[in-house]
Order: C-alpha cells, then sequence, then structure tokens
C-alpha cells in the first residue's frame, strides 16, 4: 500500500500494478490506512481522531467500483493525531 495524505493506491506484491485506488474521499488527512483483503475493505485513520471503513464494492465483470464509506467512528478525546498504526 502506497499513500498521502489524499490518495492512496493498493498493490499488488508481486507485479506492482495497482488492485484498488482510493482518491481523498475522506473528510480529513489519512494518518495510516490497513487493507483487509478477504472483506475488500480500507480502514484509515484520520489527523482528526476518527477511523473510517470503506468497502470496495466488486461488479460482475470481476473490476471494482469506487469506494463506499461503511463506517465513520470519532473518538472522545478530541485531538490532533500526527501519526498512528490500524492492526
Amino acid at each position: 500500500m502506497v499513500h498521502t495524505e489524499k490518495s492512496l493506491k493498493v498493490l499488488d506484491l508481486e507485479s506492482y500494478e495497482t488492485k484498488f485506488e482510493f482518491i481523498m474521499q475522506s473528510i480529513d488527512k489519512i494518518i495510516h490506512a490497513s487493507y483487509i483483503p478477504g472483506e475488500r475493505e480500507l480502514v484509515t485513520v484520520n489527523s482528526h481522531n476518527f477511523i473510517e471503513v470503506w468497502r470496495f464494492p466488486l461488479l460482475a465483470d470481476g473490476s471494482s467500483e469506487a469506494a463506499v464509506l461503511v463506517k465513520r467512528q470519532f473518538c472522545e478525546e478530541e485531538c490532533i493525531l500526527y501519526s498512528g498504526d490500524f492492526r
């Protein structure tokens, strides 16, 4: 996975081809992200201390359309994050 604050790509580790591309649909800067292959979900940790879960729907032809926001969960602590990790 490769990401900047506004975009993210999930790459195939053998061929380095892009599996999914996620261009800032989030409302905040992405600090960390984790892709869950079996669920076709992407979990992002954002700078204003919340997480988002995004799903990549599978189309009939095997391709994927744009990510769909499944959940956004805010933390009770209202602080800005400069680093984060979701495992």
